[in-house]
């Protein structure tokens, strides 16, 4: 009918028999809204009528919001990263295999990971987890700390889960290493606890 429009339905795929064009669409070049859906977002567009007929639909494709000054999702902010996006700030030491690598995955050695600063797999301190934001068309990972090489001062310093997990006190008497935290002492002084003495040691402290 003249001026009909043809809608497309909840799938994002034009219902057959597809709508064509009538002669006076045609020159009048008429228009119609349409759009595509997918499990990231439905992005709008429009379908026009020319001289061979409608046109495909000229919306965008939705996709995972990534950092890049553009509005992936169609839900109208760009670079607003989903929540299931995640970042870590990591920290080597400067000794390891050093074979050359572009990801984790080129790195063989158990404890090693990829330096992107200079491609090479090198022993990994940790990786502490931030909040990735996008800034300038790039990813930042924000509020994320520099792992450390652990040490004892009832902090997480290489962001593995343990907090002085490296640091035991040994038992001259039952001859057991004691962590951190853990009971001990013998007799008249049973009953303490395992305490960090130093930076870099631990003792009873009963």
């Amino acid at each position: 009918m003249k001026g009909e429009t043809c809608v497309d339905n909840a799938c994002g795929v034009y219902e057959q028999p597809a709508c064509t064009c009538s002669t006076w669409a045609k020159t009048a070049a008429k228009t119609a809204p349409c759009k595509t859906v997918n499990e990231f977002g439905t992005c709008t567009g429009t379908r026009s009528c020319g001289p061979n007929g409608l046109s495909a639909c000229s919306a965008a494709t939705a996709a995972e919001e990534d950092c890049d000054n553009v509005d992936d999702d169609c839900d109208g902010t760009t670079d607003n990263l989903p929540d299931t996006v995640t970042c870590e700030k990591k920290a080597w030491l400067p000794m390891g295999s050093k074979v050359t690598c572009t990801d984790d995955g080129g790195c063989g050695t158990k404890g090693e990971a990829c330096d992107p600063s200079d491609g090479l797999c090198k022993t990994l301190i940790g990786a502490c987890p931030g909040k990735p934001v996008c800034a300038g068309g790039k990813m930042v990972c924000k509020e994320a700390k520099t792992p450390k090489t652990e040490a004892c001062n009832c902090d997480d310093d290489d962001c593995d889960g343990a907090t002085d997990e490296d640091f035991t006190w040994s038992d001259p008497i039952k001859g057991a290493e004691v962590a951190v935290g853990g009971i001990c002492g013998v007799g008249p002084c049973a009953g303490g606890l395992v305490l960090c003495e130093t930076l870099l040691s631990a003792a009873c402290n009963s």
